[in-house]
């Protein structure tokens, strides 16, 4: 299956983060966490939002992530979809907080 990315849209695959051990080596499960951002790379990545607005007005041009890139963001109910039996999640720019450098 091939996808093209409308808008702003940017596919993402999460990745577990590496459980936590406390200091007695009790391995911490993810629910002792507080975040609740998810944490994932991004897979593929749309061509813009041709409806963006800069300091010129109207612009179309390259989100500011690309593939590869590591993110945190956020799940919303109908952002997760299945693409040859592995999960992703299919979010606009505005759900990605932010980019691991």
């Amino acid at each position: 299956m091939t996808l093209e990315l409308l808008l702003d849209k940017v596919l993402i695959k999460p990745i577990k983060e590496k459980q936590e051990e406390a200091k007695d080596g009790l391995v911490l499960p993810d629910t002792t966490t507080t975040s609740d951002f998810l944490f994932g790379e991004i897979v593929t990545v749309s061509d813009g939002d041709p409806f963006s607005y800069g300091p010129e007005g109207a612009v179309h041009g390259p989100l500011p992530v690309d593939e590869g890139d590591k993110v945190y963001f956020i799940d919303t109910p109908r952002s997760k979809i299945t693409i040859e039996n592995e999960e992703y999640y299919l979010v606009g720019l505005e759900r990605i907080v932010a980019k691991v450098k």
